[in-house]
């Protein structure tokens, strides 16, 4: 008899044990769905090394057309032109320059143009970016963005000096 009475403990551990478990699992799936792991967010930006550099050219006053800076792919992913925005900001952090690609690079303000057509910016590639027929590009020290429109993140973020 003894032995009975021993075995009545039993049953309330083995049920606090149970209700701790059914009450962690419930934790994990409400996190879950709080958190957005049980769903596909946004794609992330690629994975591209890129990079700019100042042009071949030295802007002047007197002469258009000059090569103002290069936009360099080093390696990573391939990037659909179509999908990023590259952006000029002067020294005051005003955008000088809007770029984005629709078969060409097309610049809103008109200031600057590229001859590139490529419609994916892959490992190797380099765009070069000109001022615009009749634009003068002051030199000075601007600051090159490249986001990413479809997960709207920035793939490059630089300072350039531009001569």
């Amino acid at each position: 008899m003894k032995w009975l009475k021993d075995e009545k403990g039993v049953s309330p551990v083995i049920g606090v044990i149970l209700m701790v478990a059914i009450t962690v699992i419930l934790a994990a799936v409400i996190a879950s769905f709080v958190f957005g792991l049980g769903s596909k967010g946004p794609k992330s930006a690629p994975s591209a090394q890129l990079a700019v550099s100042d042009g071949d050219d030295t802007l002047s006053a007197t002469t258009g057309n000059q090569s103002v800076f290069k936009l360099m792919h080093n390696g990573g992913e391939a990037v659909k032109t179509s999908d990023i925005k590259v952006l000029v900001y002067n020294a005051s952090d005003a955008v000088v320059s809007e770029l984005t690609f629709d078969g060409s690079w097309s610049d809103d303000e008109g200031k600057l143009t590229s001859t590139s057509t490529d419609d994916t910016l892959n490992p190797g590639d380099i765009v070069i970016f000109n001022e615009a027929s009749g634009q003068q590009f002051s030199a000075g020290t601007y600051t090159i963005k490249v986001l990413h429109m479809p997960t709207n993140q920035f793939i490059l973020d630089t300072s350039l000096t531009i001569e």
